[in-house]
């Protein structure tokens, strides 16, 4: 897996991004991001196998809340928390995981 390490140009309609550098797991919307944009300058390099747990829970953190964020129905977020836990749980190391689903509280 790959990061990017990012100095981006500062340009109007450039995605609101701010002049610095960027440190980012390369995704579809980056990869777009750098196709329209080739003056973008970026530098990839690997992840150390030790620090992918984390990167990719910091990855997934942001789009699961963004995902919660945008979906106004409180049981549609509840389901789609539990599909998560679901899925993980689904692979025999986290098995563990099963009785981590959430409930519906309603308070009376």
């Amino acid at each position: 897996m790959l990061f990017a390490d990012t100095y981006f140009c500062h340009k109007p309609g450039l995605a609101n991004l701010a002049h610095g550098i960027y440190e980012a797991l390369l995704d579809e919307d980056l990869s777009a991001l750098l196709a329209q944009h080739p003056e973008l300058r970026s530098v990839f390099a690997k992840i150390d196998p030790e620090e992918k747990p984390a990167r990719y829970e910091a990855f997934l953190a942001r789009a699961i809340e963004k995902a919660l964020f945008l979906e106004n129905d409180p049981v549609a977020r509840l389901r789609l928390c539990n599909e998560i836990v679901d899925r993980i749980a689904g692979t025999p190391s986290a098995e563990f995981l099963k009785t981590r689903h959430l409930k519906n509280f309603h308070a009376s």
